[in-house]
């Protein structure tokens, strides 16, 4: 039976307030939804741990990127404003360092005036001891190690040094650090070993592959080879290393050297070197140097050694 006008009007009227008690239903549930998000409360914003989301933004040296920063490694304390460039160096100006100049040389800034070097203000240098053949894979000594070695001890320069890495393996990460022990052998230096690995693109070398995922167990191996022989060690990497390649919570007890050309160390964790140029220029060294900063931290006062 065909129901009477008035019926389907009550009907239209009772479907209308139904829709509109819908609505405000929804309203304060995305209300309720918002609070929570605001609170820091909201599951999207949770790990599968449990813990908050504590990523950060940083510059990876081509891209901003958000990173989740590694636990027991310590943020960067310096600020941009605490550089500027005077001359043909980068002067830090912060409270919380004691910044000295250095350099890092090899056999490519061959015979070098140390006596000018440590007039021209260089404080600390980091120099190659030797290297692995990128297609050899054979070991050898820089040519001027040991001239570099004797010559910047005499004149007051602190003295690290380096070894430019190709291993592919661990076992060959730990040869390498035992050949610096014996090299070095009852030498006492100022600052750490380091353990610099590169990837060669060429279709010859043999870390042409290579794309970092075991930088981390390399590293470990030298450092700890190195420690374990009662010396200080560290790792030298640039941006991409760093956010990419290595661990750095693995290397909580050794020495971090970033290696970044620009005004001033943008990298996320805090390092005791700072190489800021490739093109720098020193008295008594022919052509191009690296020029790095050496952060010796303040506290209450008093300078400590770097780390």
């Amino acid at each position: 039976m065909k129901q009477p006008f008035c019926s389907n009007k009550r009907l239209l009227t009772a479907v209308a307030f139904g829709a509109i008690g819908f609505v405000l239903l929804a309203l304060l549930i995305l209300v309720m939804a918002s609070t929570r998000l605001h609170s820091g409360t909201d599951d999207s914003l949770l790990k599968e741990n449990g813990r908050p989301d504590s990523r950060v933004w940083v510059n990876d040296g081509a891209n901003e990127v958000a990173i989740t920063p590694y636990e027991g490694v310590a943020p960067s304390q310096l600020l941009p404003e605490d550089f500027s460039i005077e001359d043909t160096k980068i002067v830090y100006h912060g409270s919380s360092y004691t910044a000295l100049q250095g350099i890092d040389v090899s056999t490519w800034q061959e015979n070098i005036n140390w006596s000018s070097v440590a007039g021209d203000g260089i404080d600390f240098a980091f120099i190659r001891i030797g290297f692995r053949g990128s297609r050899t894979g054979i070991i050898e000594e820089d040519s001027c190690y040991s001239d570099n070695l004797a010559d910047a001890l005499k004149h007051g320069i602190q003295v690290g040094v380096y070894f430019y890495s190709q291993a592919t393996s661990e076992e060959e990460a730990k040869e390498e650090a035992n050949w610096v022990l014996e090299r070095l052998g009852n030498q006492q230096l100022d600052l750490p070993v380091m353990f610099d690995w590169e990837p060669i693109r060429s279709e010859e070398s043999r870390s042409a592959e290579w794309e970092g995922q075991s930088l981390t167990a390399f590293g470990q191996a030298f450092c700890q080879t190195i420690r374990d022989a009662g010396r200080k060690a560290g790792i030298y990497f640039n941006l991409q290393q760093c956010y990419y390649c290595y661990d750095l919570s693995c290397f909580t007890e050794d020495y971090f050297w970033l290696s970044e050309p620009h005004n001033y160390p943008g990298c996320y964790y805090s390092v005791s070197f700072w190489q800021y140029t490739f093109q720098g220029s020193v008295a008594g060294i022919s052509g191009n140097v690296d020029r790095c900063l050496m952060f010796l931290p303040r506290v209450d006062g008093q300078i400590l050694s770097p780390g």
